[in-house]
């Protein structure tokens, strides 16, 4: 019986034990699966690791708890404080060993306008990223034109126009950047436009994160104390042992990037982050060496009006033999120069120091009741300095303080620096030899030579912003504005009809009744007739306005492009705007705000969505509204874009002219390196034209004309706003009258603030009334690159052709 029972139990105990056997397994493999997630999801993070140029925010997709569909994806976002080229580092790994297929997704980037300030100009963004079939990855950076402060970014993937399941970081957007006081944006729209300097470390260096002690770090303390001599209060200053905290804690606080050889960008758009870089000879030499991209794309930066510091350098007539370029003038002393050498002999044997707003901190005199001092991004205590300016600065220093610098200074005085233009930039050249971190002599007398290519804005002539009141200087005349004479005619016709005429006529028909239906009738008409003549008169298709200038930089056509273009839409275009990829654009604003409460008020329009692919920088079409005028400008650079030759065509001495452009060139001006002048009425692409001498009066004739042709001004009745709280938020304005740049700038710029390329023309053909030797200048059509919309309608344009010759 109990023999029975036990054969009776034992299948049960079996199928027990089964499954218990298969709940391990399930559970093993659920573990297995939440493990590999988890393990997944960790090597995503890790594939990204810390950039110092992509020093913001990094999302990863798919998110948590969602199935990858044949990859994985890590991006990683500048920092959203400041305006300017926006970074995006995208890394895409496959699930397997490589990518089974081609693929073709597009990341969509939306920005919660409660993040931004303007609220109404928080763009989307659209990048494509093509993904090829057997490769182990994807890793590419964009540079993402951003218009507005802040931003919290939301990332969504999309493939043939439907988003991916899981592929949606979904950023709550709470607490955004609204909530940051007035001040603090202040600061940020400041310290966007001026003073940022980046110092390249030399070959060998380790990356800053991976620095452990002071020997792996640079010697950068005097330069830091010459960016900002609050930090003569830190107590650590002096410590060789904290040499690399202070760097860490206070170098992003003054405005001062630290990079290694192998960090530097291989794209102009990536040194577009700061706005003067730090190169010696030697690193300048291990970078053509080994890495050309990045070389080429710091001489597109400087071509584009960026600034280039150039230490230890041999001598001046290398640095020009090394960049190839025919200076524009002499290398340039400054009236500063004398001074600042001055300042610096005052500094060390008198151990006092400059109770002044340091670089980059620039005064801004009047406008110190609502601009806060603090231009940086600076921690609590950093800041209380800055708002408490008696704390290190009017008095003297401690005797070690004095001492340490007095040991940084040697025999090195103006003689050892130089500027040699570049383009519409400018590098700065040291001579002095094992600078061995430099003097405070030396750094600030760099600066001075820097001048006002130390701020984008400056430099460009446009804050992306706010505006100005220079946007009405540009604008295509006529369009969007009411023909008023017209329109009297019209109603003057309507008022004649519907009085005397119809109602005389119908009462004498006995139906004066009618009048109740004829007075709306011809009402609609007039009305019709009026918004008829409207839409005629401006006409519905596209038009734009275009103030063109390339620039040729040297005998191989290395050039920088510029131009500023005003569009007018009739009706707006489906297909948006576009531009070349790799410019920088900007949207030139009228000055719509009069303080920065307004910018916090949205005016409920969507926001405009910005694609980006290998080509073209696309708008979507809610960049120009109907029947509305807007403005852009661009600065491109380009490698072989032409160029011209004057040569000997006979033993008597003629002269020819041998074009390498790919379009025609009208009325051209040749100055040759005696100081001669020669002109060519017409000169087509790549064709070769006798030139004929010109005499003083023909001269000063076409200089004039040149001049004068397609000159930017308001148009009739329009007037800059001159109120306080209009000029306020003036970028231009208040940069170029500030304390920083007031003895750098010459005053006639800063009677009338414009961009280096619109001043550059305007002292040869208006102050000089000629060209530097060795240089030329000419008309010809605007460039398609140029014309955002295709079949838009140039109207009033002008495009100037200049440069050295070959």
């Amino acid at each position: 019986m109990d023999v029975a029972i036990n054969h009776q139990r034992q299948p049960k105990s079996w199928s027990r034990l089964l499954r218990r056997l298969l709940g391990c397994r399930v559970l093993v493999a659920i573990w297995g699966t939440l493990l590999a997630a988890v393990f997944s999801v960790a090597a995503v993070a890790q594939s990204l690791p810390a950039d110092p140029l992509i020093d913001g925010e990094s999302i990863q997709l798919p998110a948590r708890g969602s199935t990858p569909v044949g990859f994985t994806l890590a991006a990683r976002f500048g920092s959203t404080d400041r305006f300017g080229q926006w970074p995006l580092r995208v890394l895409v790994r496959p699930s397997a060993s490589s990518f089974a297929e081609d693929r073709r997704l597009t990341l969509r980037i939306e920005v919660s306008p409660e993040s931004a300030s303007p609220i109404r100009r928080a763009n989307h963004f659209e990048v494509v990223v093509e993904l090829s079939q057997g490769a182990r990855q994807f890793d590419e950076t964009f540079y993402l034109p951003k218009w507005f402060l802040g931003g919290r970014p939301r990332v969504r993937v999309f493939e043939a126009g439907q988003p991916l399941a899981g592929y949606d970081s979904d950023i709550d957007a709470a607490g955004g950047f609204l909530t940051r006081k007035i001040d603090e944006l202040q600061a940020d729209w400041v310290a966007s436009a001026q003073g940022r300097i980046a110092w390249v470390a030399s070959p060998g260096s380790p990356p800053l994160s991976d620095a452990r002690d002071a020997a792996d770090v640079e010697e950068l303390r005097v330069l830091m104390v010459s960016m900002a001599p609050e930090l003569l209060s830190v107590p650590n200053l002096l410590s060789d042992y904290d040499r690399l905290t202070m760097l860490v804690r206070y170098g992003n606080d003054v405005g001062l990037d630290y990079l290694t050889v192998e960090e530097l960008p291989e794209g102009w758009l990536g040194f577009d982050r700061s706005h003067i870089w730090v190169v010696s000879w030697s690193t300048l030499d291990w970078l053509q060496a080994n890495r050309p991209a990045s070389v080429l794309a710091l001489r597109q930066f400087v071509r584009c009006g960026g600034a280039l510091w150039l230490t230890e350098a041999p001598s001046v007539d290398e640095v020009i033999g090394r960049f190839r370029e025919t200076p524009v003038s002499p290398p340039e002393a400054d009236e500063a120069d004398a001074d600042a050498a001055n300042q610096g002999v005052e500094l060390i044997d008198g151990e006092r120091f400059p109770n002044e707003y340091p670089f980059p901190i620039p005064s801004l005199g009047g406008a110190e009741q609502w601009l806060s001092t603090d231009l940086v991004q600076a921690n609590r205590a950093l800041r209380d300095m800055l708002l408490n300016r008696g704390q290190g600065l009017g008095r003297s220093p401690d005797q070690e303080i004095g001492e340490w610098l007095r040991s940084r200074e040697r025999d090195e005085g103006p003689q050892h620096s130089a500027r040699v233009p570049f383009g519409a930039g400018l590098i700065v050249v040291s001579t002095y030899q094992d600078d061995g971190g430099g003097s405070w002599s030396q750094w600030r007398r760099m600066l001075d030579r820097t001048g006002g290519h130390a701020s984008s804005v400056l430099t460009r002539g446009v804050d992306p912003i706010v505006g100005d009141g220079r946007f009405w200087n540009w604008v295509i005349p006529g369009v969007a504005q009411p023909p008023v004479y017209t329109f009297l005619t019209l109603i003057a016709i309507f008022v004649t009809v519907v009085g005397p005429v119809a109602y005389l006529k119908l009462s004498r028909m006995g139906r004066g009744y009618l009048m109740f239906f004829v007075a709306p009738l011809l009402a609609a008409v007039t009305t019709l007739l009026l918004v008829g003549y409207g839409l005629i008169a401006d006409g519905l298709g596209t038009q734009t306005r275009i103030r063109e200038m390339t620039l040729i930089c040297d005998d191989s056509g290395a050039a920088v492009r510029y131009w500023r273009s005003t569009l007018f839409a009739g009706v707006r275009p489906a297909a948006g705007l576009r531009f070349p990829s790799d410019a920088r654009v900007e949207p030139y604003y009228p000055g719509d705000f009069d303080n920065w409460y307004e910018m916090r008020q949205g005016d409920g329009s969507p926001p405009g969505s910005i694609r980006l692919d290998s080509d073209w920088l696309r708008l979507d079409q809610s960049f120009l509204p109907s029947r509305q005028q807007r403005q852009f400008v661009g600065y491109r650079p380009l490698e072989a874009a032409g160029g011209l030759r004057l040569f000997a065509e006979d033993a008597q001495q003629s002269r020819a002219v041998e074009s390498a452009f790919d379009y025609e060139l009208r009325e051209v001006v040749i100055r040759d390196s005696a100081g001669d002048y020669w002109f060519v009425e017409r000169l087509a692409g790549g064709e070769t034209q006798p030139a004929r001498r010109m005499a003083d009066q023909q001269l000063a004739e076409q200089i004039g004309d040149f001049y004068l042709r397609q000159l930017p001004a308001s148009p009739p009745g329009m007037f800059r706003r001159n109120s306080s709280m209009g000029t306020r938020l003036d970028m231009v304005n208040l940069l170029a009258t500030s304390e920083m740049f007031e003895k750098r700038i010459p005053p006639q710029r800063i009677a009338i603030p414009e961009g280096e390329l619109e001043w550059r023309l305007r002292s040869n053909l208006q102050t000089r009334a000629g060209l530097p030797l060795g240089t030329f200048l000419s008309v010809a059509d605007p460039t398609a690159d140029c014309i955002a919309v295709e079949s838009a309608r140039v109207v009033e344009s002008i495009h100037y052709v200049m440069g050295v010759l070959r």
